[in-house]
């Protein structure tokens, strides 16, 4: 599909979604808004497709913002989910454990997984993840 207009890298998503309608990230939301297609991926902008999919896409309730996930292959076969994928790195407890909630439903949903196991992995010392932890909103 033919776009006229192109969200750069370095673009606000948020406004770059509102005044760029005919850009292939914003088509590409309206396109799924509308049954038109099942999926859509895009090289570009993250944060823009992150608000295009709040914008476009019916949130789970209780889910206040998307995660970015990747699967990952287990030494020992199998995939394991990594949510939140490079996105945020200060998120806060309730949002760490909404991406939990995510990961096991698409875990349960999509890979099929009974029970799958949730941790956190962490890329610092934040007091806010060890808060999470201590009030067991994400067990491992």
């Amino acid at each position: 599909m033919h776009c006229t207009e192109v969200i750069g890298m370095a673009e606000h998503p948020t406004k770059a979604i509102q005044q760029k309608p005919d850009s292939s990230i914003s088509i590409g939301f309206q396109l799924l808004k509308e049954g038109k297609i099942d999926s859509f991926a895009s090289a570009g902008n993250t944060g823009a497709m992150l608000v295009g999919s709040m914008f476009s896409v019916k949130a789970i309730p209780g889910i206040l913002r998307p995660a970015i996930a990747t699967l990952l292959p287990k030494f020992k076969g199998g995939w394991g989910l990594l949510l939140d994928v490079g996105v945020k790195a200060d998120c806060k407890p309730e949002i760490l454990a909404q991406f939990a909630t995510l990961g096991t439903i698409y875990a349960e949903s999509i890979l099929q997984l009974k029970n799958p196991s949730v941790g956190l992995m962490s890329i610092g010392e934040e007091e806010e993840k060890e808060i999470c932890l201590q009030k067991k909103l994400i067990s491992f």
